[in-house]
């Protein structure tokens, strides 16, 4: 084990205790650019490096998708959606979880997750608001996003470490792959969160989420105006502008891109108050983002997330875990583990040539030991640093040890589930 590998190691243990042990005196945010900062001093990362999460495009998203957002509930038809549903005196906080699972799951097999997130957390928050905590961010955010990760695994397209899992696979292979090859192993995985759900799930979180989130930041007179003051063109053209980005995203061009040129235009054609769009932007959150994108780079540039890889193939090969299932189930639960610390692409990065060589030597399926590691690193929930749909969760306050026991708990779940799949359908 190389030094480099010890820090970067060592820096992870650290921003885990204090995310565990501190989360009350020192932010997310600060706690995630210290272990950033950490990463440059010691010379894992360079300078730049610490920062150039800002440029990225998931953080160029939240904050473009944040404005574009607040634009469309300015237009007072999010607050009418918010009122139909919460009249319905039948519509629970469980039944609406469950409602939200089904429904996002498969949504964003096909968007991408943070799209889901951001659309629908702002009215999450007004719902909060309208019904006094009847509805609340601490028990809708994390099942949504457990619904937007997961439902990333019914189809290729689904998420950026699934398209990245199926283009090594096809440049090893030269063989094209069906937009639905992961479909099996992510119903799996979907299956088992909507049962949880059905069952247990709520309970457990009610007896988890024992504390007080965060005080809303919805200013009572402006959300009673949203709409008013709109011309019926300024709203046409906040919608367009809304579609318009989804459609760019649904093309394949740049996301991040798409959601600032968005706002940009919504801003200059006076659609929504510069001062209002960016207020609406949870800086926390993106501080947050850049620091856990920065920490992943350097587990990745260290060579920590290579020396976890190899010991857990070393373990394996001590407990005679070899057999092509169980070998392919290893590669499934390492991905798992490594996304749970590094971006899930990283951990993609790491573990699919691995495991296209483990195929090869068994004479399997390589695209079925490819899609496996593609489906675990989305299955990672269990930390904050777990994929950035995961990091946008801390606004509701989570602690690090919700995160460890619902988090965790949904993300054994789906490595059980897509474990007992790989058996029925491919072994």
């Amino acid at each position: 084990m190389t030094f480099a590998c010890v820090i970067s190691l060592g820096i992870l243990l650290l921003v885990l205790v204090l995310f565990t042990v501190g989360q009350k005196r020192f932010p997310l945010a600060a706690v995630a650019m210290m272990g950033a900062a950490l990463m440059a001093v010691f010379g894992i990362l360079e300078p730049g490096e610490v920062f150039i999460g800002f440029s990225s495009p998931a953080v160029l998203y939240i904050i473009g998708m944040s404005v574009i957002t607040q634009a469309v509930i300015d237009t007072g038809y999010i607050n009418k959606l918010q009122d139909v549903i919460s009249d319905n005196k039948k519509l629970t906080e469980k039944r609406l979880i469950i409602l939200c699972v089904l429904l996002f799951s498969a949504v964003s097999s096909l968007f991408q997750g943070i799209l889901i997130m951001l659309m629908i957390f702002p009215l999450i928050s007004l719902m909060e608001k309208e019904t006094a905590g009847k509805i609340s961010r601490k028990h809708m955010y994390m099942p949504i996003a457990f619904a937007a990760l997961y439902g990333g695994n019914f189809s290729i397209i689904g998420s950026s470490s699934m398209l990245n899992a199926v283009d090594q696979a096809r440049n090893y292979t030269g063989e094209a792959v069906h937009i639905l090859a992961p479909f099996k192993l992510g119903a799996a995985g979907v299956i088992a969160l909507v049962l949880f759900y059905f069952t247990i799930g709520y309970s457990f979180q009610k007896k988890v989420f024992v504390f007080e989130p965060p005080e809303l930041k919805i200013s009572e007179e402006e959300d009673s105006e949203n709409g008013k003051n709109l011309p019926l063109w300024k709203k046409i053209f906040i919608f367009a502008d809304f579609i318009l980005c989804i459609a760019a995203a649904c093309f394949g061009i740049d996301v991040g891109f798409s959601a600032m040129m968005g706002a940009v235009a919504l801003m200059v054609m006076q659609c929504v108050d510069m001062k209002r769009g960016l207020d609406s932007i949870d800086w926390p959150v993106i501080f947050t983002v850049v620091g856990c994108l920065a920490i992943g780079k350097g587990i990745e540039k260290s060579g920590a997330g290579d020396f976890i890889a190899e010991k857990m193939l070393s373990v394996a090969e001590t407990l005679h875990l070899d057999t092509p299932y169980l070998m392919c189930v290893l590669m499934l639960v390492m991905a798992t583990l490594l996304s749970n610390f590094m971006s899930n692409n990283a951990a993609v990065v790491i573990t699919v040539p691995i495991a296209m060589s483990i195929a090869t030597f068994y004479q399997a399926d390589p695209i079925i030991y490819a899609i496996t590691c593609g489906v675990g690193a989305n299955l990672s929930c269990a930390t904050p640093l777990a994929t950035t749909l995961m990091t946008i969760t801390t606004s509701a306050g989570y602690r690090i040890k919700d995160y460890l026991f619902v988090g965790g708990f949904v993300n054994l779940l789906g490595v059980i589930a897509v474990s007992i799949a790989l058996k029925i359908f491919y072994f």
